[in-house]
């Protein structure tokens, strides 16, 4: 199972000492776009706690990914290395998008080899958001009906054809998807390398504050700390996603090597996240549902 379900109220570690795998043989995006595609996954499945999430981090061969399409959900996309193609415009190292609940994207194409991380995560709307375990369940019931997954599309057998993904989640819920009014009309996109980095309250540690979206998040940095220096420990007030994708650092005595992934529950305290070496992390905070206080960039 690549999906954390019900976890523990505690800080959630998944190192990359003991990476965990998507399985892609039956993608619903279909094997025309996953070939050579491996993708390293981190995902929170809590529906009873208000708390779900997918995020992954993929090594992707040149070629198409999906045609143009949308979500009922949220996206954001870190380029570690690499360029892709959304729609007319072209995207290289140190890009990062945020898609918008609602908004078209695409079609999208890998130009060359391509290293980075996808996090997706319930909208403004608050549309129910589904676990990949009940999307492959969902699948294979529409497969053993006759239904095709090919080129991104569900292909029905009476001629319908339909996204693959929206076909998915409405054989999840039982009932047609209807999209929100978008907030923002197209992807919004930034290169994070002319970012400078600012310093903090904390010796050895640097912020680069990206974006803030919408009135609860997310809140998008990227974090660096400098060898032999540390996040300090503290208690947060929204969740937060901290995914290390340069150097090596180590949470309560477990080593977190590039690539790894700490997610922080909402007012739960947490410990320093030290590194001997150095690291670089990508950050993502965001208010569950409901919450009103303003929320700050989070060290």
């Amino acid at each position: 199972m690549d999906t954390i379900e019900r976890p523990h109220p505690g800080v959630v570690v998944m190192s990359g000492d003991t990476p965990v795998y998507q399985d892609l043989s039956q993608h619903h995006r279909g094997q025309d776009y996953r070939k050579g595609h491996v993708r390293q996954m981190f995902a929170i499945h809590d529906p009873a706690a208000g708390i779900s999430y997918r995020a992954s981090y993929s090594k992707t061969p040149a070629a198409p990914s999906s045609p143009r399409h949308r979500h009922n959900f949220e996206q954001i996309r870190f380029i570690v290395d690499g360029e892709w193609r959304f729609g007319k415009r072209r995207y290289g190292t140190g890009w990062l998008g945020f898609f918008p609940e609602a908004a078209f994207y695409g079609p999208q194409e890998n130009l060359i080899e391509s290293r980075g991380f996808v996090i997706q995560y319930p909208g403004p709307s608050g549309a129910r958001f589904v676990s990949r375990e009940e999307e492959r369940r969902a699948q294979r019931e529409m497969t053993e009906e006759g239904i095709r997954f090919e080129s991104g599309l569900a292909h029905f057998q009476d001629g319908r054809r339909q996204d693959g993904s929206e076909a998915l989640w409405e054989r999840v819920s039982g009932q047609r998807l209807k999209y929100p009014k978008p907030l923002f009309d197209d992807s919004v996109w930034m290169n994070t390398e002319l970012f400078d980095w600012q310093p903090t309250d904390f010796e050895g540690v640097s912020i680069k504050r990206l974006a803030y979206f919408n009135r609860r998040g997310p809140a998008i940095a990227l974090l660096r700390i400098d060898p032999g220096h540390n996040l300090p420990a503290g208690t947060n007030g929204a969740m937060m996603m901290r995914f290390i994708y340069e150097g090596s650092a180590s949470y309560a005595g477990r080593q977190l090597p590039a690539v790894s992934s700490l997610y922080y529950p909402p007012e739960v305290a947490y410990e320093a996240l030290s590194s001997e070496s150095g690291a670089t992390l990508l950050s993502v905070e965001l208010q569950l549902a409901g919450d009103q206080a303003p929320m700050p960039y989070r060290i």
